[in-house]
């Protein structure tokens, strides 16, 4: 990872990733729409769900 990747790192914290779950989960919007809003890749999205699956949080 180059430094300039670094710097396009972001965090979410643990209530955003549950709000844009629930945007999914909840009022149906496309997952290919809620990563173009906010530019996160899919494979991320889907690990989120995941781990909401698996753990619970």
């Amino acid at each position: 990872m180059t430094k300039s990747d670094a710097a396009k790192r972001r965090y979410f914290a643990p209530q955003e990733k549950m709000a844009i779950l629930k945007r999914h989960l909840l009022e149906r919007v496309p997952v290919s729409d809620l990563c173009d809003e906010f530019a996160i890749a899919p494979n991320v999205f889907y690990r989120w769900q995941r781990e909401l699956f698996e753990n619970g949080h």
